[in-house]
């Protein structure tokens, strides 16, 4: 082979490794959306908005600490294994170095340890991106609904839905009482 063919070859190796990259990524994320197992998490008011990071809703937890047998160190990828409560909302109820044979598990990062048999994580999904227009509309309607401040007559809620298949977390909508928050924005 001569020069140019070789030069040719690894050309076109390297356009297909950087085309099967992101494609990887994006596949990845949607055959947990087209096969995963959805959870609902509650969601809460978080700190203020953060202009340099985009156009996402921000979401914050009410649930973040989780019951272990082990001490973790800050920011050590750990699995936690979640389960959908009598209330249809997901429950975070272990967490471990190596997910567990049975039950949802995916990761998650431990942010520190609140005693000897629990641990405060780092939910992999704490932003729901959105297109530009729609995002701070969004973000302003989350926050009007759990600010921390609201009537106790108010009685509406948001919630995150999450697709989890083979230790991977995908947000799939985030809903505004009881509505997808696009069709939320709508009315």
């Amino acid at each position: 082979m001569s020069a140019r063919t070789w030069i040719a070859l690894l050309l076109g190796v390297a356009v297909a490794a950087q085309l099967a990259v992101p494609a990887g990524m994006i596949m990845r994320r949607e055959l947990v959306l087209h096969r995963g197992v959805a959870l609902r998490f509650r969601t809460a008011p978080v700190d203020p908005y953060d202009a340099f990071h985009g156009r996402y809703v921000a979401l914050g937890f009410d649930e973040r600490s989780v019951p272990c047998a082990a001490r973790f160190r800050p920011h050590q990828s750990i699995y936690v294994r979640a389960e959908t409560g009598t209330n249809g909302f997901a429950h975070l109820v272990a967490a471990a170095r190596q997910p567990g044979a049975t039950g949802i598990w995916f990761r998650a990062s431990a942010s520190y340890n609140t005693g000897e048999k629990a641990v405060m994580v780092d939910l992999p999904f704490d932003r729901f991106y959105m297109d530009e227009k729609s995002a701070p509309q969004a973000e302003k309607l989350y926050r009007e609904i759990n600010r921390r401040n609201r009537p106790a007559a108010d009685k509406r809620e948001t919630w995150l839905q999450v697709r989890v298949y083979h230790g991977l977390a995908v947000p799939e909508e985030l809903y505004v009482d009881g509505r997808p928050i696009r069709e939320a924005l709508r009315r």
